[in-house]
């Protein structure tokens, strides 16, 4: 008995100190020795905007946070967007799009907006409302994602 208690107690301790030991770190499907993809932080610095390449089931999207010019350049070309009636059109396995999170609304997006297959569609206060992407702003993310080291993964997904 007092060995299955010690086995017990040692398999639940390793299995601890496994979880831990990756937190906050992802490879990805494909990796080589130097190659670690980044994940969005769980809680990114106050008032940052973050953006995730909505493309994993089950697993943590990879992302960045964009900087104050990035910020602004999103800013622009969610300016004069024209809403429409039909919500975002819904992916199943693979690329979905982007997530943008915005919890200081400092990109004029509300908390949330999903950029995908010509459409973006905001939330804020369990709000939806959808645009048409008329400035292109999911082909700007595009350029973004390679710009911020997720090249290999967009290339992954036909991007």
């Amino acid at each position: 008995m007092k060995f299955t208690s010690i086995l017990f107690t040692l398999i639940v301790s390793l299995l601890c100190i496994a979880c831990g030991s990756t937190e906050g770190t992802r490879t990805s499907t494909s990796p080589s020795p130097t190659q670690v993809t980044k994940t969005v932080p769980k809680v990114a610095r106050s008032g940052a905007v973050t953006v995730e390449i909505d493309a994993y089931s089950g697993r943590p999207n990879p992302g960045w946070t964009l900087s104050s010019q990035e910020v602004v350049e999103l800013k622009q070309r969610l300016q004069g967007l024209s809403s429409i009636s039909t919500p975002s059109p819904k992916g199943d396995l693979g690329y979905r799009g982007f997530l943008i999170h915005d919890p200081a609304h400092t990109a004029g997006i509300g908390t949330q907006a999903q950029v995908y297959n010509g459409v973006i569609t905001m939330t804020d206060q369990q709000q939806t409302t959808s645009y048409k992407d008329i400035h292109d702003v999911e082909q700007w993310l595009q350029k973004q994602a390679y710009l911020h080291n997720q090249g290999e993964l967009m290339k992954s997904l036909g991007k």
